[in-house]
């Protein structure tokens, strides 16, 4: 999600187990962002940081954006905006034992899109995982 005024991106990412339980989630704000295929990799690539070091290995990865989820399937992608993120998401593949990118269509992803909303108007949202977990149970 990005705001044209100021150039701030914001992500919410919700990432499941291959049972399809939320096991882990977050927001970010990134100055300077306009792209909106680069937010989408910022939130695949962060989401992905964000979950190793808590020691989950086999999750599945959803995105709304069929092109980044294509490239991240494929390891593959010759775009000049967002090849860089991309090259760290097929970096940090390796880092899971099983892993899955899966397209989830903009009426599937609202949960995310939920917590990037909330996180481009407050950004105390973003410095805490159970403050995002903790505001998602309330709401939802």
């Amino acid at each position: 999600m990005v705001t044209s005024t100021d150039r701030t991106g914001a992500i919410g990412f919700v990432v499941s187990d291959f049972a399809d339980n939320i096991i882990f989630a977050g927001a970010r704000r990134f100055s300077g962002i306009i792209t909106p295929l680069v937010i989408e990799a910022l939130a695949i690539r962060t989401s992905m940081e964000e979950t190793i070091p808590k020691g989950f290995s086999a999750v599945i990865f959803e995105g709304d954006c069929q092109v980044l989820i294509n490239a991240a399937n494929a390891s593959s992608s010759d775009d000049r905006d967002a090849g860089v993120v991309l090259e760290d998401i097929f970096n940090l593949v390796f880092r899971f034992s099983e892993i899955r990118f899966q397209y989830v269509n903009r009426k599937c992803n609202w949960v995310a899109h939920l917590v990037a909303k909330k996180a481009l108007i407050d950004d105390c949202f973003c410095r805490s995982h159970h403050t995002v977990m903790e505001w998602l149970t309330q709401v939802c």
